[in-house]
């Protein structure tokens, strides 16, 4: 639902912040603080997951094979009387974990690139939705395209606790969005946004969503 009690027009008096949507661009959130932007060289700055982020995916792809792999070995050295139906569920499991956490992984272990050496944004969670057939959007767009920053600050519920979590896009000339991250608060996030932009030379647009 798009938001009534916010004006860009008023609050920033620009014609693309009226025409920009200012609700949530992606549905999932977390209370993670899952991605960083670190300044790679003088011409490159990177979105990346961090380590607590890498971390929690790798666990699911972790877990899945740890249960594919006792479910053969149990089958192939017979160590214990499991019975069939518990051993293919077992190994049933395993294949579950690992396919959820190799979808995870492939959607929120994205990287975006911001590189002024080749004059590109390049995200790589748009090249990997558009390797699966998801998404048509172009993985690559020329930094003069950037026109603003978008926060958005938001509160989350997450099995019956709430946190405040911030939402960090692209808006274009266009009023297009591009989605970079979605991650829990975390006050370093904030300093770390104020210095892309002033690598981009473009502002950023808070609100609460």
């Amino acid at each position: 639902m798009k938001r009534t009690d916010f004006h860009p027009a008023e609050e920033y008096d620009d014609p693309v912040a009226a025409a920009t949507d200012w609700t949530c661009l992606t549905s999932g959130s977390t209370n993670l603080h899952a991605y960083r932007i670190k300044r790679i060289s003088p011409l490159l700055y990177m979105c990346k997951p961090s380590w607590s982020n890498i971390a929690f995916q790798s666990s699911f792809i972790l877990m899945g094979l740890a249960g594919i792999l006792s479910g053969v070995y149990i089958q192939v050295y017979q160590v214990s009387n499991v019975p069939l139906p518990a051993l293919i569920t077992i190994f049933a499991l395993g294949v579950i974990f690992l396919g959820v956490g190799s979808l995870m992984g492939g959607y929120m272990l994205q990287t975006t690139r911001f590189d002024k050496s080749n004059n590109q944004l390049r995200s790589s969670r748009r090249a990997w939705l558009k390797r699966l057939r998801l998404s048509q959007e172009p993985e690559v767009i020329p930094l003069e395209d950037i026109y603003a920053l978008q926060l958005l600050i938001f509160n989350g519920d997450l099995d019956g606790s709430s946190y405040t979590g911030h939402e960090l896009n692209a808006i274009l000339k266009t009023a297009e969005r591009v989605s970079l991250f979605s991650t829990g608060a975390d006050p370093e996030i904030q300093v770390e946004i104020a210095e892309l932009a002033e690598f981009l030379e473009v502002p950023v647009w808070v609100a609460n969503s």
